[in-house]
């Protein structure tokens, strides 16, 4: 793909001469390199210009091309008796760096000028990719120009061979990273992987931005430097006003943390705090979790190794105290990480990098919890198989030789029973390779459908009309109850808690409390602080309900009391507290509703698993002006009283997407498939 379109013919060295626009709003440019040879025009370089329709002005001439083209491609308004041959610009660019006079818009200006305006050629760009000493670095095809196969004035010159930054403030420098990452996107790794970086000034001309300078950048970017969005687009990528073209160009703006050594340059925490300051790809943020966590798992070895090797006996509880089911201290580096991430995306004001680290990290921890307890049940199984096999070479032993056949006969029996459950362990994904890196994530953090959409998929029932024959014939059709018999695994854990409790009072913003609170309500569920705190909210709200239906008196003081707290931004609530609703029994219907669904919550309900999402979404969903049911909601999720019933709900929306891409993750790629269908029914 080829196009026109207006660029500068630099002086050698890039000197002299500023390139179009302010170097505000035009922060970052590209390099072409022109043909060296022409073999349709007898390798006349003013030939292939005349036809090819290259044109070229001299520099201070204002051709305003845009406007000045007809629509049979033609100029018009005396533009084309302005032109200037490619080698008229070359001799102007030598004056103005040698000459004393220099001659700028068909004027001799005595003395010279500092600095010169741009000149312009109008030529075709693209076509072939980008060529590095006569190589498509690409393909890795030869490309010559002498014999048609290179670059050329009629096919294009080529994709870019370099980029080059025209300041050095470190919002320009990384938006020169955001450019390359985005070519990289739009034109694909292969064309721009290794891609010069350069930084090119009318005074001081072309300076290499070398790999040395790059680690430094990036290195300053990671500790030094307070993370910032693209203030071009950051108006419209937030949770209330997303625009899909700017939200397009996010995406593509996103920094591959593998891509050009960066990961081998910055720590792990490093890399987080650039994922979540300035924007990582999906696919190398989850790689980056997955290392972090096989270390953790490591390091977990080697200190159960060292426990084991000292003679460190196991916590015993103290008396009278029930036997904590806590697992022994593990390394928390992957949380730790993770919060440098959120710290990082808080201080840039990012949500959709907060909401991105959360939903990866939900991912990668449960899917590593599974992994886990998998291996332990494959070493307890292993441990069960050779306790069997000793028992039965004991009893053969006892028995002697009168009762051997007997002995082989249990033997191979268990034999058997052992072996048929280590074949159903592998049917089941027990007996994947512990050692074998997570899957790809299947829907990426930044392409997820909006929140409420989980909730609303994840209540509605699961009715699979079809599936695929089955492989070996004569299955047919596979039911429902069929595939949740067999595929269906145990709903994945919430992951381990993140404390965000420091970073949700540090913004304001209703992205990042969404994210932040959904880090806490994964916490509330995980750590069992929702549970207890659901139960005790149930007896405060059956207390003021008993109390309420004895004394009017009561329920005007309960009215005063919550007015007081709006007033004192005390509590965060949809609107005032109603009199009327006091006065009357609606305030205490209302609030006996309340304490009945958390009740139902409570027995039907597992506080590790969507279901509870579910219960407590629809408790927000019918909830029009409440001020005690939310601020006992609050309490029961472990939010603070900034959290609306809107705040809350997209909190838990968000926690419940996390759970649903987890969730999806860990089923068989069967019913991944079975499901896809039931989808597209």
């Amino acid at each position: 793909n080829s196009f026109v379109t207006s660029t500068s013919l630099l002086p050698s060295r890039g000197q002299k001469m500023r390139c179009f626009g302010s170097t505000k709003e035009y922060t970052v440019g590209v390099v072409f390199a022109l043909p060296t040879a022409f073999p349709l025009d007898s390798d006349s370089e003013d030939e292939a210009v005349r036809r090819t329709k290259t044109w070229s002005w001299p520099a201070g001439y204002s051709a305003k091309t845009e406007f000045n083209i007809d629509d049979r491609g033609n100029l018009i308004n005396g533009r084309e008796e302005a032109l200037v041959p490619l080698g008229g610009l070359r001799k102007l660019n030598h004056s103005y760096l040698h000459d004393e006079d220099h001659v700028v818009g068909g004027r001799l200006i005595k003395g010279g000028l500092n600095t010169i305006p741009y000149n312009e050629v109008y030529m075709r760009v693209g076509g072939p990719g980008r060529i590095v000493r006569g190589m498509d670095c690409a393909t890795s095809t030869a490309c010559d120009d002498s014999l048609g196969t290179g670059r050329s004035l009629d096919n294009g010159v080529g994709l870019p061979v370099a980029l080059f930054v025209r300041s050095a403030q470190y919002g320009n420098l990384v938006s020169l990273l955001r450019t390359r990452a985005r070519l990289s996107s739009v034109l694909g790794k292969d064309h721009i992987r290794g891609i010069p970086l350069l930084f090119i000034t009318p005074e001081e001309g072309t300076r290499v931005l070398t790999e040395r300078l790059q680690r430094d950048l990036l290195k300053t970017m990671s500790q030094n430097l307070n993370p910032f969005q693209n203030p071009s687009i950051q108006h419209r990528t937030t949770i209330d006003n997303t625009s899909e073209s700017h939200m397009q160009q996010k995406l593509e703006e996103l920094i591959d943390l593998d891509e050009d050594h960066i990961r081998s340059i910055l720590t792990p925490e490093e890399c987080a705090r650039i994922a979540g300051g300035f924007g990582a790809t999906d696919d190398s943020v989850a790689a980056l979790l997955q290392d972090v966590l096989k270390a953790d798992r490591e390091e977990d070895e080697r200190a159960k190794e060292a426990r084991k090797m000292l003679g460190v006996p196991k916590e015993e509880p103290a008396e009278g105290e029930v036997e904590s089911s806590a697992p022994e201290p593990t390394s928390h580096k992957l949380q730790d990480i993770v919060n440098d991430g959120l710290t990082a995306a808080v201080r840039s004001g990012d949500y959709n990098t907060s909401r991105q680290l959360l939903i990866l990290y939900t991912l990668v921890a449960s899917r590593g919890e599974q992994q886990k307890q998998k291996e332990e049940e494959e070493a307890a199984a292993k441990a069960l198989a050779a306790s069997t096999e000793d028992a039965v070479a004991a009893m053969s032993q006892d028995d002697g030789d009168g009762d051997s056949n007997k002995g082989d006969t249990a033997s191979g029996g268990s034999s058997s029973g052992v072996l048929h459950h280590e074949e159903e362990a592998n049917e089941n994904g027990h007996g994947e390779n512990p050692g074998k890196e997570l899957p790809d994530v299947g829907l990426t953090p930044m392409h997820t459908p909006p929140e409420p959409s989980f909730i609303h998929h994840a209540g509605k029932k699961e009715a699979i009309k079809k599936a695929e024959d089955n492989k070996k014939g004569g299955g047919g059709a596979a039911t429902s109850t069929e595939l949740s018999t067999h595929f269906n695994p145990p709903p994945p854990p919430p992951p381990p808690p993140l404390d965000t409790d420091r970073l949700r009072s540090a913004t304001n913003s209703d992205g990042l409390l969404a994210v932040l609170g959904a880090a806490q309500v994964l916490r509330s569920m995980q750590d069992g602080g929702a549970k207890r705190r659901v139960e005790e909210a149930v007896l405060a709200i059956e207390e003021w309900v008993e109390n309420g239906e004895q004394s009017v008196a009561f329920r005007l003081a309960s009215w005063r009391d919550q007015r007081a707290a709006q007033g004192d931004l005390k509590i965060a609530t949809e609107s005032d507290s109603n009199f009327m609703a006091f006065i009357s029994n609606k305030a205490v219907s209302n609030r006996r509703k309340f304490a009945r669904q958390l009740r139902d919550s409570i027995s039907a309900t597992d506080f590790e698993d969507i279901s509870f999402l579910q219960s407590i979404h629809a408790i927000l969903d019918k909830m029009r002006s409440p001020c005690l049911r939310l601020e006992l909601l609050q309490y029961i999720l472990g939010l603070d009283n900034r959290y609306s019933v809107a705040h809350a709900a997209r909190s838990v929306e968000l926690a419940a997407t996390c759970m649903n891409i987890s969730a999806y993750e860990s089923m068989p790629p069967e019913e991944r498939k079975a499901r896809g269908l039931l989808e597209e029914s």
